[in-house]
């Protein structure tokens, strides 16, 4: 069987769009009331993401969250009976537009996606800030004899902007876990829903008679 050269990117890329597309697009994050409060909350933050050890806030939380968020999505899935996961596995229009068809249980994994992406990139940055990277690539810089490395401006701009939008992502990654916790209480709602309109297809005398 032959094998595509690189083919493990493409399946990324591939996966990438899918999730883009279901999660509703870049229109939709930078619309997201979580990340307006992410925001808020980073400015409001200044003094702990100016300070050199900031990234051990979220070393010391994200690996615990993320547990949760990755068994809370592996549990979503056995959520309800399988009538019930095929019902949500059906197209349905979004925002009453018949363009726009997507499944509940898509948009509900979207949600989740979002939310573990979320919590494994503001680990990563976390850890860069930890191993002080962009240190390091200063003395290298400045060992080539690059004149910006020897720039004190713009090397203090640069990591208070690297500091601010990974805390940002830090802040988002717990804001996120009301989304997660939203489509969960949104999923036993609708399973609430359909025991109910199963139960009356199977007892309809029990409806009352206006």
């Amino acid at each position: 069987m032959l094998t595509r050269p690189f083919g493990g990117y493409s399946d990324i890329a591939e996966d990438i769009r899918d999730y883009v597309s279901a999660y509703g697009g870049f229109r939709r994050f930078l619309s997201s009331p979580y990340l307006h409060l992410a925001v808020i909350g980073s400015a409001l933050c200044s003094g702990v993401w100016m300070g050199p050890s900031w990234s051990d806030l979220p070393l010391g939380i994200l690996p615990n969250l993320l547990g949760f968020a990755l068994a809370a999505y592996a549990l979503l899935f056995a959520f309800g009976d399988e009538q019930f996961r095929t019902f949500l596995a059906i197209p349905t229009s979004i925002d009453h537009s018949p363009e726009k068809r997507r499944s509940k249980m898509l948009v509900i994994s979207a949600t989740f996606l979002h939310f573990v992406l979320v919590q494994v990139t503001a680990l990563a940055l976390a850890i860069v800030a930890k191993c002080h990277i962009l240190g390091h690539l200063v003395t290298i810089a400045r060992a080539l004899g690059h004149p910006l490395a020897f720039s004190s401006p713009v090397w203090f701009i640069a990591r208070s902007v690297f500091s601010f939008v990974s805390f940002t992502i830090f802040l988002l990654s717990i804001t996120t876990s009301l989304a997660a916790a939203f489509a969960i209480f949104r999923a036993t709602t609708w399973y609430v829903m359909y025991k109910e309109a199963q139960s009356t297809r199977q007892d309809p005398e029990s409806t009352p008679v206006p």
